[in-house]
């Protein structure tokens, strides 16, 4: 809805005006964002600072733990019965 009128009104400023905000996004992603080629997911979670993975590790090992538990304790309940 905008291009058709910016076209007109302004001829090829319009593609001065995208041109320059192409630039400007090339330069932004250059210098902010950082690179995450080869990297793990557990780095990716350092670069951007988020903890949660930590805590879903925690959770996902208590969890083993527990399962690794009932399955021992269905053993010893199978072969104790005689």
């Amino acid at each position: 809805m905008i291009t058709p009128p910016l076209v007109q009104n302004t001829g090829y400023g319009a593609y001065t005006f995208f041109a320059v905000f192409c630039g400007l996004a090339f330069v932004f992603t250059f210098f902010v964002v950082p690179e995450t080629s080869g990297k793990t997911l557990e780095e990716m979670d350092q670069v951007f600072k988020d903890v949660s993975s930590e805590a879903e590790e925690q959770q996902k090992a208590r969890i083993m733990r527990d399962i690794i538990a009932g399955k021992q304790n269905e053993t010893v309940t199978a072969t104790a019965v005689p």
